[in-house]
């Protein structure tokens, strides 16, 4: 990753780029954390579609990016819909600047509704504690 390069980027799906490597399910999951049920649940909802060689997944490089970028994008609360949404959206974008702008506009609403969840959070704290001291 160069300087210019932001963290969400190394692992945003890139439009269609060579496969390096080839991987079973036991391999992406013992490499990224995940169990073989969330990699198939992701695949079932589109978010990776690895190759198929009889009855086994073979996953590629990029299918690799795409599963780090889901679990980056998860880790800070996007649903499943949310992520789909934003991959197709960078899919369709090459310009860099343009895919940072459509990443910032998710990463700010989600912000948004952090700070939301966290006062209306706040509110329910500060009841509790008033209920406690009228006991």
């Amino acid at each position: 990753m160069d300087a210019a390069s932001h963290s969400w980027e190394s692992e945003a799906p890139a439009p269609a780029r060579a496969e390096m490597s080839e991987y079973g399910i036991r391999d992406i999951s013992e490499m990224l954390g995940i169990s073989f049920r969330t990699i198939r649940f992701y695949e079932q909802k589109g978010l990776v579609s690895p190759k198929r060689a009889g009855r086994y997944r073979v996953y590629g490089d990029a299918d690799i990016e795409r599963l780090k970028f889901v679990q980056n994008f998860r880790r800070i609360g996007l649903t499943i819909r949310e992520i789909n949404a934003l991959s197709k959206e960078l899919d369709s974008v090459a310009d860099p600047v343009q895919r940072e702008k459509i990443v910032s506009a998710y990463l700010e609403n989600r912000l948004k509704e952090i700070r939301l969840d966290l006062d209306h959070l706040k509110e329910q704290e500060t009841a509790v504690s008033d209920m406690l001291k009228t006991l």
